[in-house]
């Protein structure tokens, strides 16, 4: 759900952004997981807790009776990819803008999530932002990233 909740905050106050070169990669460790949420489908009580607004912007109804989907248009932005954060080094084509990394570094080691932060910015533009979890903020400030928010930095 989360790179779907992203995707549709980012619009609603950024709505310039369709008409940009607006990208996402979602990855996870778990295939079973992507492939899920790749389809986007959502059944109608979860997608009801959404502003009627939201519902009908972003999804449609689903082949399934019970179930809504997230509109093609919106879903084609986001790439889902398996990734493991313990890889040796990150092969990523271009840097990211923003990263999200929220509640994953609290199951590794204090010196693996460190290695995983370290790549994460080097992964980053300049300029671009990471948000972490309130519990993971210690081991972004060892690299010397500006903070312009509660878990919220910038590389310089």
């Amino acid at each position: 759900q989360e790179p779907y909740t992203i995707l549709m905050a980012l619009l609603e106050s950024q709505p310039q952004l369709l008409q940009s070169s607006l990208k996402f990669l979602a990855t996870d460790i778990d295939r079973a997981g992507l492939l899920k949420a790749a389809e986007g489908a959502y059944s109608k009580s979860e997608v009801t807790k959404l502003p009627f607004k939201l519902q009908k912007k972003y999804f449609s109804q689903s082949d399934t009776p019970n179930d809504m989907v997230v509109k093609e248009e919106f879903r084609k932005l986001i790439t889902f990819a398996e990734f493991n954060l313990m890889m040796a080094s990150y092969p990523f084509q271009h840097r990211f803008d923003i990263i999200f990394c929220r509640n994953v570094l609290i199951y590794f080691s204090p010196e693996d999530s460190a290695e995983v932060c370290r790549k994460l910015a080097l992964s980053l533009e300049k300029g671009g932002l990471i948000f972490l979890a309130h519990a993971e903020v210690a081991l972004i400030r060892q690299l010397k990233m500006k903070q312009i928010a509660p878990a919220v930095f910038q590389k310089v």
